[in-house]
């Protein structure tokens, strides 16, 4: 689990710099790199998105067990901390992929329904992508130590 947490946040930081631009455009050479990556930013957010779900799927079910178990009060804040980070991880996801997403429902009368439920994502896309590197150094961190 922890090299799962370790690449999680090395990722979340690789996608929270794709999802705000501006960033990563302070420093040339990381935007350099980034640009291999936007061509499939679709593919990227869809598989974002999906290793958030299952993360944080995998987050619950750790924090479940800990719960009779936790004594102090930083290793539950820890657990809450990582679960909205996987929650960033998935919504920072559905904001990179959520122009296109919609338009690949096989059922064309559920378009204007997904346009309208992933609106609000993709209004705070810049904001996920501000606070994904912040989430994605504090997985790495934990994975760590």
């Amino acid at each position: 689990m922890a090299r799962m947490g370790l690449l999680a946040g090395l990722w979340l930081v690789v996608v929270g710099l794709l999802a705000a631009p501006d960033l990563a455009r302070r420093v040339p050479q990381i935007d350099g790199l980034l640009a291999r990556l936007r061509p499939h930013i679709v593919q990227v957010g869809m598989g974002t998105a999906a290793w958030g779900v299952v993360g944080l799927l995998w987050g619950v079910i750790r924090f479940l067990g800990m719960l009779g178990v936790v004594t102090t009060g930083g290793a539950f804040l820890a657990a809450l901390v990582a679960l909205a980070a996987w929650t960033t991880m998935i919504l920072t996801g559905l904001a990179l992929c959520g122009d296109h997403l919609p338009a690949m429902l096989p059922d064309r009368r559920h378009e204007a329904k997904a346009r309208t439920a992933l609106a609000p994502v993709i209004r705070r896309r810049a904001l996920l992508g501000r606070l994904a590197p912040g989430f994605g150094l504090f997985l790495v961190i934990a994975a760590i130590f």
